[in-house]
């Protein structure tokens, strides 16, 4: 029997992310999340971050899989919940600007970019629609004077950047 690093098991978003790279496959739709969704989790965020009783909340599901079976980069296909982990990455791309710049480096490590110099790689990359796109309104602050949106999927990433800037 092999050993799984995943399982059906509730997991914290840092065991989540703790030295997995997460990408979405091409035959995945791009970025789907409506105002509705978007705004939705932002109040479960908001609810959890504010009642100091609850200590946990459930997300929902992530299903994930190795594209040619286990890697040692720790490659993650995700097969459910890319719009979910899509609008948390962009949280926490947000709430990174925000943190004191002693522990940026720790945070961004943890969730946004890994990789020795000049072979960074962002936590999540999205489908080959999106990602370059993606980067950059994370990257610009939500500025894509320079890359305007050409897709439905850019579109809604534009307006749930600016939902979870304005919390």
């Amino acid at each position: 029997m092999t050993d799984k690093p995943f399982g059906a098991k509730l997991m914290a978003l840092p065991e989540i992310f703790k030295k997995r790279l997460f990408t979405v496959p091409d035959y995945q739709r791009g970025y789907a999340w409506e105002k509705k969704q978007v705004a939705e989790l932002l109040k479960d965020i908001d609810h959890l971050m504010s009642d100091g009783m609850t200590l946990r909340h459930y997300t929902g599901t992530l299903v994930l899989s190795h594209p040619d079976g286990v890697d040692e980069n720790n490659i993650f296909y995700i097969v459910d919940g890319q719009q979910r982990l899509t609008t948390l990455v962009t949280v926490m791309w947000i709430l990174c600007k925000h943190l004191p710049k002693t522990e940026q480096s720790t945070f961004t490590a943890l969730y946004l970019v890994r990789g020795d110099v000049g072979n960074e790689r962002t936590v999540l990359c999205l489908n080959s629609d999106t990602q370059l796109f993606f980067e950059r309104l994370l990257l610009g602050d939500g500025n894509i004077i320079n890359n305007p949106p050409t897709m439905e999927a850019h579109e809604r990433l534009i307006v749930s950047h600016s939902l979870v800037s304005k919390q």
